[in-house]
């Protein structure tokens, strides 16, 4: 399912599936498909944020981060 909503690159999909993915990782740790599939999410996310703010993929993934673990609460 979530390599489906990934491949439909949509960026609310690409951040359901690094969330989803994310808070399956707190729990135990994901499988090699799954934490490559993440990886890539991530990576993903990551870049169409940069570019579309236009800011540096650190400061993104800062962002995403801070983002993640505060829902994660």
């Amino acid at each position: 399912m979530n390599l489906d909503l990934l491949k439909k690159g949509s960026i609310l999909d690409i951040a359901n599936v690094v969330r989803a993915l994310y808070h399956r990782s707190r729990i135990k740790e994901l499988p090699i498909l799954e934490r490559k599939l993440y990886d890539s999410a991530l990576k993903l996310l990551i870049d169409e944020i940069s570019f579309s703010l236009e800011k540096t993929k650190d400061d993104v993934e800062e962002l995403v981060f801070s983002k993640l673990k505060i829902n994660a609460k």
